[in-house]
């Protein structure tokens, strides 16, 4: 009989509450793209099947380094870059995004230094997304003190995606 360590669940619980927060992300973005303000597509991961085990489903492995979530054009043609992070927690650590094992920074600051607007959408539980610039995100220590937001922080950058304006006009220069 297989039993499910507590670590297993908790990745699982992750993995599933991360893919609702992205679903909800693409159709705010979808909603965005219909008012003329942007188009915004999923990145896919990048993997291989390895074996079909049918039905629709199959064994994959990765097969390169992880991406930002989101990439697209905002109005007037400019690239935006977005990476999701979901959390139930009352604040959203840096390490998320700034850790060795983790390629998204780096992908972010490269986009950033050829122009893009890059943010990092933090969703609290299911809530509107908090879409924080990313420059402001790796800069949290220098800002606040310390290497995470609370989300009353976050708060100052909520977007309702289904509203008319739009999270990038702030630093849209």
């Amino acid at each position: 009989m297989y039993l499910k360590t507590k670590s297993s669940i908790t990745n699982s619980k992750n993995r599933r509450t991360g893919a609702s927060s992205e679903s909800m992300l693409e159709s705010m973005f979808d909603y965005q793209f219909k008012l003329g303000n942007m188009y915004i597509q999923k990145t896919p991961e990048p993997t291989k099947c390895i074996k079909n085990i049918g039905k629709g489903k199959f064994i994959s492995i990765y097969t390169g380094k992880s991406q930002p979530d989101f990439k697209g054009t905002v109005k007037g043609g400019r690239c935006i870059i977005i990476e999701s992070k979901h959390t139930t927690t009352g604040k959203i650590m840096m390490s998320c995004i700034d850790s060795s094992k983790n390629d998204e920074k780096m992908y972010l600051c490269n986009y950033e230094t050829m122009g893009a607007l890059c943010f990092v959408a933090v969703m609290f539980d299911y809530s509107n997304p908090c879409m924080i610039p990313f420059n402001h995100f790796i800069s949290m220590k220098e800002i606040y003190g310390r290497k995470y937001m609370t989300k009353e922080e976050c708060m100052k950058f909520v977007w309702n995606g289904y509203s008319d304006t739009v999270f990038y006009e702030r630093i849209n220069s």
